[in-house]
C-alpha cells in the first residue's frame, strides 16, 4: 500500500509540473503573438481636422509594422462623407460611409513605405459645398 501511494504521489507531481510547463508556454505564447504581429488590429481614423475648410487626416498618419505581420486595420470614417482608403499597392480598396468602421485584414510583405491614401471627396450639402481633402498618410514596413 506504501508503495502505491508513493508512485501515486510521484504521479501528481509530474502532473502539477506538466500543467505548469504548459500554463508557462501558453501564457508566453499569447504575450509574443502580439508583439510580432500575428493577429494585431491597429485602429485608424479618418478624422475632419478642419470642418469649415473640409481639412480632413488620418489618424494616426503613419502606422510602422515589422515585415510579415498580420495586421487588421479598423478604419473609422470621422467624416461627414462617405470616404474610401487605398493602399493601391497592397490592392487595398475599402469604401466606408461616414460614422462607420470597417476592417481589413492583411499581411505585410516587403519592407518599405506604402502610401495610405483617400482621395478629396465631392462638394455636397453635408459640406456646405466645398469638397473633401484628400487625405494621405503612409505605412512604413521594416
Amino acid at each position: 500500500m506504501s508503495g502505491q501511494r508513493k508512485a501515486l504521489s510521484t504521479m501528481k507531481g509530474v502532473i502539477v509540473v506538466a500543467l505548469v510547463l504548459v500554463a508557462a508556454g501558453g501564457g508566453i505564447y499569447f504575450t509574443n503573438m502580439n508583439q510580432t504581429g500575428a493577429g494585431k488590429t491597429i485602429d485608424l481614423s479618418i478624422v475632419e481636422a478642419d470642418p469649415v475648410n473640409q481639412i480632413d487626416a488620418f489618424s494616426p498618419a503613419n502606422i510602422t509594422l515589422s515585415h510579415g505581420t498580420t495586421v487588421t486595420l479598423a478604419i473609422q470614417n470621422g467624416d461627414d462623407e462617405t470616404r474610401y482608403f487605398q493602399i493601391y499597392d497592397l490592392s487595398i480598396n475599402q469604401t466606408i460611409i461616414s460614422g462607420q468602421t470597417q476592417r481589413v485584414t492583411f499581411t505585410v510583405g516587403a519592407p518599405g513605405t506604402y502610401k495610405m491614401y483617400s482621395p478629396q471627396t465631392l462638394p455636397s450639402a453635408v459640406s456646405n459645398g466645398r469638397p473633401g481633402s484628400a487625405i494621405t498618410g503612409y505605412l512604413v514596413v521594416a
